[in-house]
């Protein structure tokens, strides 16, 4: 390729990403995303195989799940086929790169009931803890994604009617979600003595409480990720929504519809697969018996 690292500085790594159709949020995602393939092609430097070889670098990093890997590489992807749409590189170099193969099963790994008892009992043992409280029943009674308990702001909130808008995942209008009585006295409590407009975000930034810089995704797992840390759970937040997914799909099993309602899964692919893990789960237990005759 003839274009190199001074040609894509023509133009800011913001300015790129910002040009993205996508979500707010996901933009701030790619920006945080894209640096360690920025610091690769400065090292390794722009070839057509650039990718391929970015894909070789992440699949060393015994620090990264596959889920992790093809986060990275999808957000790499993703810039340079922008770049290209932009003019600034010359070729498409993410022809024939494919993810990460990734087993779909461990997606559906999340906190265990006796986890979540955990966490309630921490929540009863520090009941000044309102902002924890809040965080976590909109975690695991509402089965909020990150991003979306972050952009929260006051006048989305309808306690009197217990209900909450949301703009969800790939949504261009707000959904309305019924808050459990549990996410209802929560939030009641920690906006009981806060003094906020209706514009203005109801969790703040942990280094600029000011009420117009809004907790971040980092911030929130800063927060969840101590109380996980105190209490020895070995789960990142993201386990807090499998975690709701999971227990809706056992109480209300082969209600897939019904629970998408709730979780907000725009497909219903994504539940089979809670469903397929809660279906061999019930059989082990056969499976467990048929060889329960051979002692060795």
């Amino acid at each position: 390729m003839t274009t190199d690292l001074v040609s894509m500085a023509q133009r800011s790594v913001d300015d790129i990403i910002d040009s993205l159709d996508v979500a707010q949020s996901t933009r701030d995602e790619y920006k945080q995303r894209i640096k360690p393939f920025l610091a690769f092609v400065q090292a390794e430097g722009l070839s057509l195989n650039v990718l391929l070889e970015y894909k070789r670098t992440l699949n060393n990093r015994d620090d990264y799940g596959v889920a992790t890997r093809n986060k990275y590489l999808a957000t790499a992807k993703v810039f340079m086929r922008e770049c290209y749409r932009l003019g600034i590189v010359d070729r498409d170099v993410t022809v024939n790169v494919r993810s990460f193969k990734q087993n779909r099963q461990h997606r559906v790994d999340g906190l265990t009931n006796d986890e979540v008892l955990l966490i309630c009992e921490w929540l009863r043992q520090h009941p000044e803890k309102l902002r924890e409280r809040a965080l976590l029943c909109l975690l695991l009674f509402q089965g909020l994604r990150q991003a979306e308990i972050c952009n929260i702001k006051l006048r989305d909130v309808d306690l009197k009617a217990g209900k909450l808008s949301i703009l969800g995942k790939g949504r261009d209008d707000y959904e309305q979600v019924y808050l459990h009585p549990n996410t209802t006295r929560a939030l009641r409590r920690f906006c009981r003595n806060r003094k906020l407009q209706s514009d203005d975000y109801m969790f703040t930034s942990l280094r600029r409480p000011s009420k117009d810089a809004k907790l971040t995704t980092r911030g929130l797992q800063t927060v969840v990720g101590g109380i996980f840390d105190e209490l020895g759970i070995d789960q990142n937040v993201h386990g807090c929504r499998h975690y709701f997914a999971s227990r809706l799909i056992q109480v209300m099993p082969g209600e897939l519809s019904v629970v998408a309602r709730f979780t907000r899964h725009q497909s219903l692919e994504t539940l089979r697969i809670y469903d397929d893990n809660r279906l061999m789960l019930r059989d082990f237990e056969h499976y467990r018996k048929a060889f329960s005759d051979l002692k060795i």
